[in-house]
């Protein structure tokens, strides 16, 4: 059996993610992770901008830089992730759809549970 299929594996989430079991998070679980991980990927977003355009920054990478971060990447990162942005577009499917799309899903197991 290679370790792919071992039920037991661990998933690393990264340096600051403890290690869950691949197969046993029930939905409502991975829902709350993904609403965290959506959450700090958004603050990190944000931090990213502010870091870009601090003033003493921005003397020395002038503001041509900047304006091309926040027309592109920032721009495409921020809506992936949510649909609550100024931005004129929008993801055929954000992380937040996702996520809503997998509530519903669990209120109708939730629903048949009953």
């Amino acid at each position: 059996m290679s370790d792919w299929e071992n039920e037991d594996q661990q998933v690393d989430l990264g340096p600051d993610s403890e290690s869950v079991p691949d197969q046993d998070y029930e939905l409502s679980e991975s829902i709350e992770r993904l609403v965290n991980i959506k959450d700090e990927m958004l603050e990190l977003l944000g931090e990213a901008q502010d870091l870009l355009t601090s003033t003493s920054h921005l003397a020395t990478i002038g503001p041509s830089i900047l304006d091309r971060a926040e027309a592109y990447w920032l721009a495409h990162i921020r809506v992936a992730l949510s649909n609550d942005h100024d931005y004129l577009g929008e993801s055929m499917c954000s992380m937040e759809d996702t996520i809503k799309e997998l509530d519903a899903e669990s209120n109708q197991e939730d629903a048949d549970d009953v």
